[in-house]
């Protein structure tokens, strides 16, 4: 009986020894994982073994094949809605028309793939695309074999192993018979296939009707019952074929699969053509067809092609498929981790989102180096304690805002920073609930009196963790009474703030227990930046000099240091000043003379001598919290560029004293964060209620009335 004869981890859930079994004592039913095995009944079986003959582990047409020569790169008039070229719908659709039937993979009633054997039309375009979820062969193996009893011709379509399958179940080959294998790339889980349309259907408030995956075009189809379909992403925004693609949702038999390589079973053998050369085609559509029996070398000469070109899959211009599927996939260091979850019954949302973190921030692409640096600090440090962080795109009323995509604050924002989706509104964000369950507000100002309640994360929902990190008042004043507020503050699972008089206005204004911690600009190292400055040329002034860095225009000729001063802000084109060129300049230079608050954070992180000068009408409560948890004297402090002197300026500092200072506060805040990101999520009461649906795009679909009247921000 084939339960005791073969391993689990051989067993490719093909169904030929269902197929096969004249007592119909075996049955496929999902394991633990959601892949079909087959289950005996003992009280059926009659012990005639031939179960364990059909089994494509022991039995395949692969002996004595000789390795596969002859390959084409193609393209097909059905190239722009298929998947891999369009190779198969060609091969499919003049199969069709010579009388034949054809057999591919569709979506059954519970929107699992499954295998129909048909001669009408209609079911062709059901089988185009790709699905990257292991589906069942159901009855096609045996209406084939009847098929072809009766003389008619059938293409027959699948994974290897469901092709060795298919051949170990009729035993022997038939002139009528032509059979097409797919390179395969491992079959996913249906259970977490399952999940994900269950999510889905919550994610865009609508059934799931129909999914098509064209991976060489970078996209996937979603189409719902009311008539709409929506485009994402394959790499980044659809959430199943992610982890798909990581490896995580694979059977286990694909790590052991003895199907792949030069040796194949399949008449034709189709695939993407990934080579680089192929780039440009690809997107247009472009399969690779190879060519591996006299009977496909005759039916491809009777097709006309749209383009055909002899590919070498022995040339190292046509890498990686040159070694054709030779490279076993690997199983992802999570795989166990995730299988798991999916055993225990998780969520979607939980399965995907452990170690996910979206960070809330002033990313704008504005020229605010301590802003977008903060930003780059809070992602480097986040991923070394193990999580996966974003950097929410959000920006209100970008049309205000004057951006420059090919300036350097754009530039930097797409090189270093992980930016995740974009949003221009409050309703935006409500689908993050769906991909996020941790959120890490701050750092900077995002708690002043005007800021939006988006800081307060009042449309934050649903089971999560809410931190702030760093959060700011900018001053040492209560901000006026705002119930809202303050429950919105009440929701976070762990506050913290950057200016020690903030934890005092937490308490008294809103009874919330904070934490004082660093900048996050300090939890880095020297080194932590020098990826930035040695990702382009930088020309730094011979000889000493000093820097400044205000946010109002300067005269430089009036700091009278005896040394050149240049402008970090602009060089000296009146150009502003990349980010590299920026650090490096502060990092050389002698001085610095500045009224930002990061000015004076790298000024200590490079330990260069700083003079701040004060901000008309502002407490600087930012600078005087830094200045005593450092116990940095104030007499650096000036109202003006008058006050300012060489003997100021150059003025000795104990640099290993604020060092050890620096250091013991950075441990102390990176280790409040990290237990912070480890809390498990909790429940968060609804704040706001958004009014409208929001494609994937940000885009209002419609209009809804809430329940209730809801707060409007």
């Amino acid at each position: 009986m084939i339960e005791g004869k073969i391993q689990k981890d051989l067993c490719f859930g093909c169904a030929a020894c269902f197929s096969v079994c004249p007592s119909n004592a075996i049955t496929m039913v999902e394991d633990e994982q959601g892949f079909l095995v087959p289950r005996v009944d003992y009280a059926k079986c009659t012990n005639c073994g031939l179960c364990v003959k059909s089994c494509p582990v022991y039995k395949s047409k692969r002996d004595g094949l000789k390795p596969i020569e002859l390959a084409y790169a193609v393209k097909s008039k059905y190239s722009q809605g298929c998947a891999s070229g369009g190779a198969f719908a060609e091969l499919a659709s003049y199969w069709l028309n010579s009388g034949g039937y054809i057999a591919g993979t569709v979506w059954n009633e519970h929107f699992i793939p499954e295998t129909i054997v048909t001669n009408d039309n209609n079911d062709l375009e059901k089988m185009k695309c790709s699905k990257y979820v292991q589906g069942g062969t159901g009855n096609s193996y045996k209406k084939t074999l009847q098929l072809l009893k009766a003389g008619e011709k059938v293409l027959y379509s699948g994974t290897p192993c469901q092709i060795a399958g298919l051949y170990a179940f009729l035993g022997s080959d038939f002139d009528n018979l032509c059979t097409v294998e797919i390179l395969c790339h491992a079959g996913g889980s249906p259970k977490f296939w399952k999940k994900y349309v269950d999510f889905a259907n919550k994610k865009y408030g609508k059934k799931l009707v129909d999914c098509k995956v064209q991976n060489s075009k970078n996209k996937i189809f979603l189409y719902f019952d009311d008539g709409t379909k929506s485009v994402e992403s394959v790499y980044g925004d659809n959430e199943y074929i992610m982890h798909y693609l990581l490896g995580k949702t694979k059977r286990s038999s694909c790590m052991n699969c003895p199907f792949m390589g030069r040796i194949r079973n399949a008449d034709f053998i189709i695939g993407d053509i990934w080579a680089k050369w192929a780039k440009k085609m690809r997107k247009d559509g472009i399969s690779l067809l190879i060519l591996n029996s006299d009977k496909s070398r005759k039916i491809f000469e009777k097709i006309k092609w749209d383009y055909i070109q002899p590919f070498d899959i022995n040339s190292p211009k046509n890498s990686p498929l040159n070694k054709i599927n030779d490279n076993i996939p690997l199983p992802h260091p999570d795989r166990e981790d995730f299988f798991n979850k999916l055993k225990s019954d998780c969520d979607f949302e939980d399965i995907i989102s452990d170690k996910k973190v979206a960070l809330l921030n002033f990313n704008y692409p504005r020229d605010n180096y301590g802003a977008l640096l903060l930003a780059y600090a809070m992602e480097k440090v986040i991923k070394t304690m193990g999580y996966k962080p974003y950097t929410i795109n959000y920006y209100k009323n970008p049309i205000t805002m004057e951006f420059d995509p090919q300036g350097a604050t754009w530039k930097f924002r797409e090189k270093f920073l992980t930016l995740y989706g974009f949003y221009t509104d409050k309703n935006n964000l409500f689908k993050l609930n769906s991909y996020f369950k941790t959120f890490v507000f701050g750092s900077d100002v995002i708690w002043k009196q005007t800021r939006d309640y988006v800081y307060f994360a009042d449309w934050c929902t649903g089971n999560n963790k809410l931190i702030a990190y760093a959060a700011s008042f900018l001053s040492n004043c209560m901000p006026k009474n705002d119930s809202y507020k303050k429950q919105c503050m009440q929701r976070f699972d762990k506050v913290s703030v950057r200016e020690k008089s903030a934890i005092d206005i937490c308490k008294k204004y809103a009874n919330v227990e904070a934490q004082h911690v660093i900048d996050p600009t300090l939890l880095l190292n020297q080194e932590d930046y020098q990826e930035i400055i040695d990702s382009e040329y930088s020309d730094i002034p011979k000889g000493d000099y000093a820097v400044y860095y205000t946010f109002w225009k300067l005269n430089p000729y009036d700091i009278k240091l005896g040394l050149p001063v240049y402008n970090l802000f602009k060089d000296t084109y009146g150009k502003t000043r990349t980010f590299g060129q920026w650090l490096n300049l502060l990092k050389h230079s002698k001085c610095v003379i500045t009224a930002s608050f990061h000015g004076i954070c790298f000024a200590l992180l490079y330990n260069k001598p700083f003079v701040y000068i004060k901000k008309p009408h502002d407490d600087n409560e930012r600078i005087l919290s830094l200045f005593n948890k450092f116990s940095i004297n104030q007499e650096c402090i000036v109202n003006s560029v008058d006050e300012i002197t060489g003997e100021l300026a150059f003025r000795d500092i104990n640099w290993d004293e604020i060092n050890a200072k620096i250091l013991e506060f950075k441990n102390y805040s990176y280790n409040w964060l990290k237990s912070a990101l480890d809390l498990p999520p909790t429940n968060k009461k609804t704040m706001y209620k958004t009014h409208y649906k929001f494609n994937v795009l940000g885009i209002k679909l419609s209009m809804k009335r809430p329940a209730k009247k809801s707060r409007e921000i």
